[in-house]
């Protein structure tokens, strides 16, 4: 239902070496997202943790239906959190404002195509734009607080237990 399910939908198949190379990229930049996301908007220690859990649920390239209760919490937090970014076009500024309805339109999509029997399509569609919505808010929030991310990533403080 996640990136292979994604592949299936435009007739490749996930079982070659360019789908697995794909989701190799894929799985690299949703964890990059994750990183500019959560120290560009300075998630608190609790939204890190359910962003990574549902960043990391996201990236499972055969998604299973147990697995999709996890992804919600993580992508609501960045809901809340992006408003602190500014947007210099209208896209970008429903990006950032309207999160919270861009969540809710594609679980109703979902929802309705499950009660419709359209399930497969339905889930594999919705885990893309929830992906491509954590894909954006991470480059918008990248390209904004690009120097706060690289120095919170590149000079932080070691946690050593001294000798």
């Amino acid at each position: 239902e996640s990136f292979y399910g994604w592949l299936g939908l435009v007739g490749l198949r996930g079982d070659s070496i360019a789908a697995n190379l794909g989701w190799l990229v894929f799985a690299g930049l949703m964890a990059l997202s994750g990183l500019a996301i959560a120290e560009g908007l300075k998630l608190d220690t609790r939204a890190r943790i359910w962003l990574g859990l549902s960043l990391g649920v996201l990236t499972i390239p055969r998604l299973m239906s147990q697995d999709v209760f996890l992804i919600g919490v993580g992508l609501a937090y960045i809901a809340l959190y992006s408003p602190s970014l500014s947007a210099a076009s209208k896209p970008l500024s429903v990006l950032k404002d309207r999160g919270r309805t861009i969540l809710t339109v594609i679980c109703v999509f979902c929802l309705i195509g499950g009660a419709a029997e359209l399930g497969d399509f339905t889930t594999r569609i919705s885990t893309l734009a929830l992906s491509l919505y954590v894909l954006a808010v991470g480059a918008l929030t990248f390209a904004q607080r690009r120097d706060a991310i690289l120095t919170a990533l590149l000079f932080r403080k070691s946690a050593r237990v001294p000798d």
